[in-house]
């Protein structure tokens, strides 16, 4: 292809701009408000598993020394952020969006306490083994709520950092919500991280010993009505 040369230099300065708007960054924000809220909703008891299908659950996921596993607890933790912005074009001629304030909502959905089914009629043991499953969830809420500043710092620190150019001002506040979504993605992993940890004090030998040896006489009529 032949390509005259005025062509060539308008060419060549075309991609020493794009070039420069690759590398330029946008200068960090001060002063973002931020809020976090935690909100989770009632932990729910129901009956759809059996002591069969927890004891697989315990034996495919490590979990032997909670054997015999009567009920395990799960939950669903959703977030959004509603970030205002301010989009600027800068001196390289790249767009920035720069957040003016970020208002994030956690939200733990569906807590379940999953019971074997087979403790409808074992009061003993299904308060035993709920109320152990419960402490799991009462950790879960604590947790995120006191994790609210953290999470409000973490965002902050990350606004004061350089952030990338955009070509025009829808993509760069896109690229500034996954920043965002990015940064809440990897706290909510570290407190994930953290839970697990945590669980293992719940989860202690004591309190297991103790929770195998709750309500005898119940759970000697439990294992005859399964033999």
């Amino acid at each position: 292809m032949i390509m005259s040369s005025r062509v060539c230099i308008s060419a060549l300065f075309a991609w020493l701009a794009l070039n420069g708007l690759a590398k330029a960054n946008c200068p960090p924000t001060e002063g973002v408000q931020i809020t976090v809220e935690v909100s989770s909703v009632p932990v729910e008891t129901v009956f759809d598993t059996s002591l069969d299908q927890l004891a697989q659950l315990a034996q495919a996921s490590g979990r032997q020394v909670h054997m015999p596993l009567r009920a395990v607890y799960s939950s669903r933790i959703l977030y959004g952020a509603n970030i205002k912005t301010q989009v600027k074009r800068i001196s390289t001629g790249g767009m920035c969006a720069r957040a003016r304030s970020i208002d994030v909502r956690i939200s733990v959905e569906e807590r379940k306490v999953h019971a074997a089914r087979e403790l409808r009629e074992n009061s003993c043991l299904l308060s035993a083994a709920t109320n152990h499953a419960l402490a799991h969830a009462h950790y879960q809420e604590a947790s995120l709520s006191a994790a609210r500043d953290r999470i409000a710092s973490s965002l902050a620190a990350r606004m004061r950092e350089p952030l990338p150019t955009a070509v025009g001002a829808t993509e760069a506040e896109r690229a500034l919500s996954r920043i965002v979504s990015a940064q809440i993605d990897t706290d909510l992993a570290n407190i994930d991280a953290e839970k697990t940890e945590a669980a293992r004090k719940i989860d202690a030998p004591e309190a297991l010993a103790s929770l195998e040896a709750a309500c005898s006489t119940e759970q000697s009529k439990s294992v005859n009505e399964r033999t």
